[in-house]
């Protein structure tokens, strides 16, 4: 008792006493974990002191599985156990961020790879089509790729699956440039299936704070995924904004108003207040920056199948360009491979009567896809116009 008065971590129940075998509040532990892992416990003094215990723990991993979060009222021995692991992680995640990663990393062409791509929808639209081609293209022979996909899903979710080791996944794999899916597995599961030596992560689709806060959802992301694959290169995939308008989601319509422009700045914006610090990323591949150059083409609004998703002809093929890019070092310039599917439907292209027998637009398209993913490499946070703005 007196060490931990002497750290602030108990102050009693007043007049100098103790009462150790009293039920013990979430609140009153809470505080006690909070002062324990570095907080002032000048903080959680006086009358208001609850008060201000809840609004330190909101901000933490604390509380997970806390549905009502920390009270006055006595607590049980399995929320006590829940609490302390939950602080016990963070404190990990904490430790592991101030270890970092001090290799350097300089992108390169390997004969060997193997790429996880951990995410949803939006990473396989960066990963299943076109980027084993265009890898295997540049030079990579020995090459296997898994997709690890749940819709949708941000970093706390993954934590959250993970941790209940929940068989709620896709998993995509290949080494052959056709993919296998494998259906209700696991976090764990695909993190431990192969030596990963390179794995690109993304939160979410919607490139908001939320994604990151209030809890260090990157941190603990990170941290567990660093634990299994501890010599892996980690990379964080900056995604795009919805189509103008878009109605595929009232989340869409609450965060941003539907307005692309308004999506991308906070991508931008998230991605440079919560990734670039991190140096444990090694990179960052900016598709939603290499989307965005290329809206500025004839193509304007034109390059998702519905509303989010890129389509299937020049939206996957600049995400996957900049992911090849980022990974190897090479220039757009420097990749031969072209898919032939770069026009996949007339309904993509319905803009100055272009359709798939358009002379030239196959040509102009992988153009275009070049272009935006030239641009975007060199300037990751800014839009850059296109030379493209007239139709063939």
């Amino acid at each position: 008792v007196a060490y931990c008065v002497d750290r602030g971590v108990v102050a009693g129940v007043g007049d100098g006493k103790f009462a150790p075998d009293a039920e013990l509040s979430s609140g009153a532990f809470a505080k006690m974990l909070l002062v324990a892992y570095g907080a002032d416990a000048s903080k959680f003094t006086g009358a208001d002191w609850l008060k201000n215990v809840q609004t330190a723990a909101e901000s933490t991993f604390y509380l997970y599985q806390f549905d009502k979060g920390v009270t006055a009222d006595p607590m049980q021995r399995q929320q006590a156990a829940q609490m302390a692991f939950n602080a016990c992680f963070q404190a990990e995640a904490t430790a592991d961020k101030a270890k970092g990663d001090p290799r350097p990393f300089s992108a390169h062409v390997p004969e060997r790879m193997k790429l996880l791509v951990i995410g949803n929808s939006y990473g396989n639209d960066c990963s299943l089509q076109y980027l084993f081609q265009e890898l295997q293209s540049v030079g990579v022979k020995d090459l296997t790729i898994g997709v690890l996909y749940y819709s949708g899903c941000p970093y706390r979710k993954h934590i959250d699956f993970a941790l209940q080791d929940k068989g709620v996944y896709k998993y995509h794999k290949t080494s052959t440039g056709k993919f296998k899916t494998t259906f209700k597995t696991t976090f764990d599961k695909v993190i431990s299936d192969e030596k990963w030596d390179n794995i690109l992560m993304l939160s979410g689709w919607l490139g908001h704070p939320r994604e990151f806060t209030p809890a260090p959802w990157q941190d603990l992301m990170l941290c567990y995924v660093r634990r299994i694959c501890p010599d892996a290169v980690y990379g964080y995939d900056m995604t795009w904004a919805m189509q103008d308008k878009a109605k595929a989601t009232e989340v869409y319509a609450t965060l941003y108003d539907r307005s692309q422009q308004k999506m991308f700045d906070t991508i931008i914006e998230t991605t440079k207040t919560y990734v670039v610090p991190e140096q444990r990323y090694k990179y960052i591949t900016p598709v939603g920056t290499a989307v965005q150059n290329a809206r500025t083409s004839f193509l304007g609004d034109r390059l998702n199948r519905d509303g989010d998703h890129l389509n299937k002809g020049i939206g996957r093929y600049i995400a996957s360009m900049t992911v090849c890019c980022k990974l190897t070092g090479v220039t757009p310039d420097q990749i031969p491979y072209v898919p032939d599917t770069l026009v996949q439907d007339k309904k993509d292209y319905k803009i100055a009567d272009l359709d798939m027998t358009t002379p030239g637009l196959a040509e102009t398209l992988d153009k275009i896809a070049r272009e935006s993913v030239k641009n975007a490499l060199e300037k990751p946070f800014e839009v850059t116009q296109s030379a493209f703005t007239t139709a063939p």
